[in-house]
């Protein structure tokens, strides 16, 4: 287990090549308990294939991924300690399609853990309620709206009670009025201290959410630091042209 100063996530040297196309050029990236670190940047920069490395889906060419103080790598001694301290939120939900929503949320708790039946589910209807969705715990994922089904997906990752929350781009399947129900659960999360790492093209939510913003370029860190500091005061010619681009302006807030 983590102390209260240990990083939770601690990623040195990462490297990760795709025949000629290198992914990731030599990336680290210390994650402490309670921070929210969004990682944003161009497509294609590396930012899901890090998230990735980060729990084991992908295994680095280079360099080495701990959490919690033990090795994310396929055959290494803890590798599925270090993985069942990650919840994992992705991009198009993969919710089973034939279970409702309590069952996707009760069946690694019963299955991996081993808890039991009445305690997985009363730990599900209390994670529902937490993400909004107390009155859809019997419906399955074709019943449900978009941000509704990705809210189920958050849902899912904690009931694994995780050390960190790994989210790759957790709004970008959804329509725009949606986007804002997921952000909410997100922003709700952080101010209870859940450490998370979010990629994420939302940057209202990485400016003023995030404890920490962190740009790549290219499959490098160009430029990382206070989420504030990041947005107002760029430092690289780099991040400064890419926010210049998408910012347009930033006058709204995240929804409260």
């Amino acid at each position: 287990m983590t102390t209260s100063n240990a990083p939770i996530v601690d990623a040195r040297g990462l490297v990760k090549r795709w025949g000629a196309v290198t992914a990731l050029d030599g990336v680290d990236l210390v994650v402490r308990p309670g921070e929210v670190v969004c990682v944003v940047g161009p497509s294609g920069s590396g930012k899901s294939t890090l998230l990735r490395c980060l729990n084991g889906l992908e295994v680095p060419d280079e360099g080495e991924v701990t959490v919690a103080g033990a090795v994310v790598r396929t055959g290494a001694p803890g590798i599925d300690a270090a993985r069942a301290r990650t919840g994992m939120v992705f991009q198009s939900f993969h919710l089973f399609p034939h279970l409702t929503a309590l069952e996707n949320l009760t069946l690694a708790p019963r299955l991996v853990r081993g808890v039991p039946g009445d305690a997985a589910r009363a730990r599900a209807h209390g994670l529902l309620d937490r993400v909004g969705l107390a009155d859809r715990a019997g419906a399955r994922p074709d019943q449900l709206s978009g941000g509704q089904k990705q809210r189920v997906a958050i849902a899912r990752a904690l009931a694994m009670d995780p050390e960190v929350l790994l989210c790759d781009e957790p709004t970008s399947a959804l329509d725009p009025e949606t986007v804002g129900e997921v952000l909410t659960v997100l922003r709700d999360l952080a101010r209870d201290g859940m450490t998370m790492v979010v990629v994420t093209h939302e940057m209202g939510f990485a400016r003023d959410v995030s404890s920490r913003t962190v740009f790549m370029d290219a499959g490098r860190v160009i430029e990382e630091g206070r989420s504030t500091d990041v947005f107002s005061a760029p430092r690289s010619p780099r991040l400064r042209d890419f926010l210049a681009r998408v910012l347009r302006p930033l006058d709204t807030e995240v929804p409260r």
